[in-house]
């Protein structure tokens, strides 16, 4: 099993940073790999869909299908996680949860999502899997 772990901080970026010709340079050896998890900080929150849906065009074009396929993603404000596997190996996919846990700024009885984990478990093959995607304080 080959996995490919992928994290970017997009700065609040409102540019189309997956469209194009952006992917293949961010992801040029993606054809070697079965599984796929990207994670995103700072990706503004009204972009987020947009984003996931520029990565899902392009995986599926390498053969890769979104494991989840009720929620597709896990996110949080500026955050979001995703996972990618290979069309064939889709089957032998179970128990697929998501998780989210704030750590932000405490705001009114709430605790802001700019801070904190995502996590995606499941089981491939009888074993188990915990991706996380955090982005935590710099202190």
């Amino acid at each position: 099993m080959r996995i490919l772990s992928v994290t970017w901080n997009m700065g609040g970026s409102e540019k189309p940073l997956f469209e194009g010709n952006q992917l293949p340079n961010l992801l040029p050896d993606v054809d070697k790999y079965d599984l796929v998890f990207v994670a995103s900080q700072e990706c503004l929150q009204s972009k987020i869909t947009m984003r996931i849906q520029e990565l899902e065009a392009f995986m599926q074009t390498k053969g890769f299908k979104n494991i989840d396929p009720t929620n597709g993603f896990v996110y949080m404000y500026q955050m979001f996680l995703v996972v990618f596997i290979r069309q064939p190996l889709l089957k032998d996919v179970s128990r697929v949860t998501c998780q989210k846990n704030a750590k932000g700024k405490n705001i009114l009885f709430t605790v802001v999502g700019n801070k904190g984990g995502l996590c995606y478990s499941f089981v491939l093959k009888n074993r188990v899997f915990n991706i996380i995607g955090c982005h935590l304080q710099h202190k």
